[in-house]
C-alpha cells in the first residue's frame, strides 16, 4: 500500500460520488449516508475529535475479540453512475488509526470498495498507534451491469486483542480518464506560491432579520474548506491538455455531467506526527474538489525548441 512523500508530483483523478467521506455531517446515531450492514449490529459508532484534518473522524469500537465476521460494519451505497465505463480501474484511499492504546485493544480497521458484491479494493491498518495514510489500487474492475457501488467500514481485532477501537477518516474512491487509468500524475510541479494550500476556517456570520432581531449562523456548516492554488509557468502542451481534460469534465462541458475531482496535492508530510496531543491544523492528504476557474486559465507563453509552452494558474476548492 503506497504512501506519498512530501513534495512529490501531485496526482489528480475523478471522485466516485459518495457522500460524507470525512464524516462532517452527523445528525443521527450514525454519520449521514452511512448505515448498518447487519440487522443486529454490535459495537459503538461515534464521532471523534480531532480527525486526521480539522474535522471529526469516525470511531468504531467493539467488545470482545472481533474476527473477520465482525457485525459492526457500516456501508455507504450509491447507484451505479451512468457515466462510468465498464471495466474501469480505481484507487481506494483512507486515513486510518488502528491502535488507540489506553483501555482499548489494538484494532484492525478495514475499508472495502465494492461493485455490486465484487470487492474492488481493500485498505487496512495493522494496529499502528498513529494515523496512517493508505492508498491501494483495485484488483477487480467496476462492472456497470451492477446496480450499486459501495464502501464498507469494519473494525476487527489486531493480534486477537479484546475490545478494539480504531479511527476512520478522509475516504476516497477515484478513477482516471480511461478505463486503464486510476489517476494522472502531474509531469510538472506548480511554481512556488505563498498560499499554496490554506483552509477557509468556519466562522459565524451575524445579521439582522426582517424585524430587526439579530441572528447568526456558520456559513461553512462547522467545517473548513480547503483551497489549493497551483501556478504553472512555461509548461508543455501535453501537460496542459491533460489538465484541460479534467477541467472540462469537472465543469460539465462537452456532454459530461460535472464530476468532482480528487487532488493529491502532496503538501502534507506523512512522516510528521498526527496524534491527538498535537495541534489541530492538519492538512488532509487529498481533497475532493472543483476547479474554481470558469474560463480555461492557460495561455501561450512562447515556444521552446519548436514546441509551444503555456502558463496559467489552477485553483482547486474543496466541495
Amino acid at each position: 500500500m503506497a504512501v506519498h512523500t512530501y513534495g512529490q508530483f501531485p496526482e489528480i483523478a475523478f471522485a466516485i460520488p459518495f457522500s460524507n467521506l470525512s464524516f462532517e455531517a452527523w445528525e443521527a446515531a450514525l454519520p449521514d449516508s452511512w448505515a448498518y450492514v447487519s440487522g443486529s449490529p454490535t459495537g459503538t459508532h461515534a464521532a471523534n475529535y480531532p480527525g486526521f484534518d480539522l474535522t471529526r473522524a469516525l470511531k468504531i469500537s467493539d467488545t470482545g475479540v472481533k474476527a473477520s465476521s465482525a457485525l459492526n460494519t457500516l456501508v455507504n451505497s450509491i447507484a451505479m453512475p451512468s457515466y462510468l465505463l465498464n471495466g474501469q480501474v480505481t484507487r481506494l484511499g483512507a486515513c486510518l488509526w488502528g491502535d488507540l492504546e489506553g483501555a482499548a485493544g489494538a484494532g484492525y480497521p478495514v475499508v472495502k470498495a465494492r461493485s455490486g458484491t465484487t470487492e474492488l479494493a481493500a485498505a487496512v491498518s495493522a494496529g499502528l498507534t498513529s494515523w496512517q495514510i493508505v492508498t491501494t489500487n483495485s484488483s477487480a474492475n467496476i462492472a456497470t451491469a451492477d446496480s450499486t457501488l459501495s464502501l464498507t467500514l469494519q473494525e476487527r481485532s489486531h493480534n486477537s486483542e479484546a475490545d478494539p477501537a480504531s479511527l476512520f477518516d478522509c475516504l476516497v474512491l477515484e478513477y482516471g480518464r480511461t478505463i486503464t487509468e486510476r489517476y494522472y500524475t502531474f509531469t510538472h510541479r506548480p511554481e512556488f506560491h505563498p498560499n499554496l494550500i490554506q483552509a477557509e476556517l468556519p466562522g459565524r456570520t451575524s445579521e439582522r432579520g426582517s424585524v430587526g432581531a439579530r441572528r447568526s449562523y456558520d456559513n461553512k456548516a462547522g467545517r473548513p474548506k480547503w483551497r489549493v492554488t497551483m501556478p504553472f509557468r512555461n509548461v508543455p502542451a501535453s501537460f496542459v491538455e491533460a489538465l484541460q481534460d479534467f477541467w472540462i469534465r469537472n465543469q460539465g462541458l462537452a456532454g459530461y455531467p460535472g464530476i468532482h475531482l480528487v487532488l493529491h496535492h502532496h503538501l502534507s508530510d506523512p512522516a510528521s506526527t498526527h496524534t491527538a496531543g498535537h495541534d489541530y491544523l492538519k492538512i488532509p492528504p487529498w481533497i475532493i474538489c472543483d476547479i474554481v476557474e470558469a474560463a480555461w486559465p492557460f495561455t501561450p507563453a512562447g515556444a521552446h525548441l519548436g514546441a509551444k509552452i503555456f502558463s496559467g494558474t489552477l485553483t482547486f476548492e474543496e466541495v
